[in-house]
């Protein structure tokens, strides 16, 4: 046990471990181990002593803590009870006003939910209109398609029939020479046709310009002279389109312009350097 300066006094007990680690020198220099269990002893009665005293502490606030606890119930048993006061019963008329307003709600949250369905079912009915306005117009397009396919499919075996043919053409023109001997063959063929016909236009002509006179087509309007070959006498086109032969229309000519006025419509033509042999030529009356 030790005692403060100034504080209550406190004991210490120290383990045996300690103790021999203290004294173990001690012992072991002087050889009393006399003096080992004598210090074991005094500590283990200075341990007992230190609990005895702690008990009595211990019991007063046991019984402290009693008391009290006893006292508090001994208040609350005396103390009234506080009464609950009665709620007011309602009347009648205000409980059918309340199930009244509940009902108007109800009513009202089902007339609300009736129109969002109705709304809904008329854009139902707007989808399926459209829906099927849009299937029918997916037929006809279909329709329109397959007539489309069938008359193109059709073109195209024209045209590649057409295709065929020209290409069996181009393979008998691939030979130059035999190409060459045909194309002149045609063209003396042709000549030969030309010929007759303008031998026989002439004959036709003659014989009936010996019995009536020249036709009024193969005169001049201004000189009355018949067209032909020489070179006053070739029929000219003038740029409005009337026919005079070369020396009339030399005589038409301004020489301070170079210009020709047509004697029947009055019209101007500007001539190049060669005059009117620049005209072209009318050969429809020359080969009549």
């Amino acid at each position: 046990m030790w005692k403060g300066d100034n504080g209550p006094t406190t004991s210490h007990t120290f383990p045996t471990s300690l103790i021999h680690y203290f004294l173990a020198p001690c012992l072991t220099e002087n050889g009393q181990q006399e003096i080992l269990v004598m210090a074991l002893r005094r500590s283990k009665r200075i341990a007992q002593i230190e609990k005895e005293k702690i008990k009595p502490v211990a019991a007063v606030v046991t019984r402290s803590i009693v008391t009290r606890s006893a006292t508090a119930a001994a208040a609350a048993v005396s103390s009234p009870i506080p009464r609950i006061s009665q709620v007011p019963k309602k009347s009648e008329n205000e409980v059918l006003k309340e199930k009244l307003k509940r009902m108007q709600k109800t009513l009202s949250s089902t007339r609300a939910r009736l129109l969002a369905e109705q709304r809904s079912g008329e854009m139902l009915q707007l989808r399926l209109a459209m829906s099927e306005n849009n299937n029918q117009r997916m037929m006809e397009l279909n329709e329109e398609v397959k007539n489309l396919v069938d008359r193109t499919t059709v073109l195209a075996e024209k045209q590649q029939s057409k295709i065929g043919e020209l290409q069996l053409q181009i393979q008998e023109c691939q030979d130059h020479d035999k190409f060459e001997e045909a194309m002149n063959k045609e063209r003396q063929i042709a000549k030969k046709y030309r010929d007759d016909y303008l031998e026989e236009c002439k004959k036709y002509t003659n014989n009936w310009e010996e019995r009536n006179g020249p036709f009024p087509w193969r005169v001049c309007e201004i000189c009355a002279f018949k067209f032909g070959e020489e070179a006053g006498r070739v029929p000219r086109v003038l740029g409005c389109g009337h026919t005079v032969c070369t020396d009339c229309a030399g005589n038409f000519i301004n020489q301070h312009t170079n210009s020709l006025r047509c004697p029947f419509d009055r019209q101007f033509m500007q001539l190049g350097i060669n005059g009117v042999h620049e005209l072209p030529k009318n050969f429809v009356l020359l080969n009549m």
